[in-house]
């Protein structure tokens, strides 16, 4: 046999060389799938794991447990062999770690996991559901290729029949919920308060179920709360052009606000967050309001711009002179922004030569609400908080299952809330397990078909708003922490079925 000049045989070379190939393109496709994947149909785009899943891919570090729960939960009901459909979950999951939007959606994901438990509890006969989480990215941006695969599960095994879409009301997020109702899957929107969540031209908004009360509902309830004690109001409004959030909230505060007695000051404090020099401006608008002295600061914007703003007002040139901010459902990432710094802590602490400062805003939900008054006690189902109150005893409780997390942000409440109205849809008096029909039970939720939420009677008009939904009011206080002051809506009593002072 002819040999080398090494002394091996031609072919044990081509063997090896052939092994080596293999190991080469084995090694380079392993590479290659690492780099675009993180899993199951979850790809890896722009360094985020971006689409939808069981709970078996680790969409970010920070979700971790509370995945691996929906995942268990899940894979009960594939072992079962029972019938079952699935309720799609899309969070828009920031880049930053440090965006406390992250805790927000971690806590929504920890309350929709206990509705889950609470709907897959002895259902005879009706169907289990099965919860998927999808990321369709920071500021919504990958919203076009999640949902594109989420509607191609609907006459798939999964059976997926409505999906809850949550984050920040901009553009990205309306058009995901314009093509999920596009194509006729339902829609929940959890924690997405803004006026409008449709781009499309229609007489009438079918196929969409709100949980937490507009921006109209909001700005309205602090007004009646804020009128009681206060007359001038000073708007600070952001103009950024593509988050049809902030206009909204302060057109429905000054309608509601002004009146024979009740007064915004001229000229508005105005500023743009798409262009640099925010901080700088806040400091101008600080300036401003020590020539105007207004009784009360609307702030129409978001938190990154609320945190400057509170941050410069110690130097503020007049320090006689209170700060007192008031703010919509947004804030809920400021107490988290506060326990993280110093200078917030700071001018949150009043000193003795300087005027408060403080930050009241509006709230989806927050757990006081279930006792702070007999006003607010009377607005809830007792069945409804079962889970999440800490008096809950039991392996489903909240506090069980998650010990060491809070609720006062109402993120986790919103969050059983939006998979409850799903649910209570899918086990109503029939069983419906397709998407048309969900949408047509849609359309019982009202009066006496109220949905009991943790965050209050669940009520719908005929375009997916709630009515007279609960608005519960928050100061944060300067540790960061949280006080409840009561419990509002923009007729003054939220909704209560069967009580025609309070209507549904």
């Amino acid at each position: 046999m002819t040999r080398s000049k090494l002394g091996i045989a031609p072919w044990v070379i081509v063997v090896v060389g052939g092994v080596v190939f293999l190991l080469f393109t084995g090694g380079a496709y392993w590479i290659y799938k690492s780099i675009t994947t993180c899993g199951p149909e979850v790809d890896r785009i722009d360094n985020q794991c971006i689409g939808a899943t069981d709970g078996r891919v680790l969409l970010s570090e920070d979700l971790k447990d509370v995945l691996h729960k929906i995942n268990e939960e899940n894979e009960q009901i594939d072992n079962s062999g029972d019938a079952a459909v699935s309720i799609a979950y899309l969070i828009p999951l920031p880049k930053s770690p440090d965006d406390k939007l992250a805790e927000l959606l971690r806590h929504e994901l920890q309350g929709a996991y206990i509705a889950q438990l609470r709907a897959n509890q002895p259902t005879e006969g009706l169907p289990l559901v099965r919860l998927l989480v999808a990321n369709y990215g920071n500021q919504s941006s990958e919203w076009q290729r999640v949902t594109q695969n989420l509607l191609g599960k609907v006459d798939q095994p999964e059976r997926l029949v409505a999906a809850v879409v949550t984050g920040r009301t901009v553009d990205n997020t309306i058009r995901a919920i314009d093509a999920l109702r596009s194509e006729g899957v339902p829609v929940i929107a959890s924690r997405l308060t803004g006026n409008e969540l449709t781009f499309l031209d229609e007489r009438r908004v079918q196929g969409l179920a709100r949980v937490a009360p507009t921006n109209n509902d909001q700005a309205e309830s602090i007004a009646l709360f804020l009128k009681q004690t206060r007359n001038s109001a000073l708007l600070v409004q952001d103009d950024n052009p593509d988050d049809p959030y902030l206009f909204s909230l302060g057109e429905a505060f000054q309608a509601k606000f002004e009146d024979q007695t009740h007064k915004l000051l001229e000229p508005p404090g105005r500023y743009t967050s798409t262009f640099p020099g925010v901080e700088s401006r806040m400091r101008g608008i600080l300036r401003d309001i020590c020539e105007q002295r207004p009784e009360v600061v609307f702030f129409a914007g978001r938190t990154p711009a609320l945190k400057a703003f509170i941050a410069a007002s110690p130097q503020r040139p007049c320090p006689d002179v209170p700060i007192r901010v008031v703010a919509g459902a947004d804030a809920a990432e400021f107490p988290s922004e506060v326990r993280s710094s110093t200078d917030l802590r700071n001018a949150l602490t009043t000193k003795s030569a300087n005027a408060e400062v403080s930050v009241v805003y509006t709230s989806q939900a927050h757990p006081r609400s279930w006792s702070g008054s007999q006003d607010s006690a009377d607005s809830f189902s007792s069945d409804s908080m079962r889970y999440l109150d800490s008096g809950c005893e039991g392996v489903r409780c909240y506090k069980n299952l998650f010990p060491g997390e809070q609720m006062d942000d109402g993120a986790a409440i919103i969050g059983h809330d939006a998979v409850t109205v799903a649910t209570s849809a899918i086990h109503s008096e029939q069983i419906n397990d397709k998407p048309g029909l969900i949408i047509q039970e849609f359309n019982s939720i009202h009066g006496k078909g109220a949905v009991p939420g943790a965050s209050g009677w669940i009520s719908l008009d005929e375009n997916g708003n709630t009515v007279n939904k609960a608005v519960a009011i928050l100061q944060v206080k300067p540790d960061g922490t949280v006080q409840w002051l009561g419990l509002n809506s923009r007729d003054g009593l939220p909704c209560k079925p069967n009580d025609t002072t309070r209507p549904c």
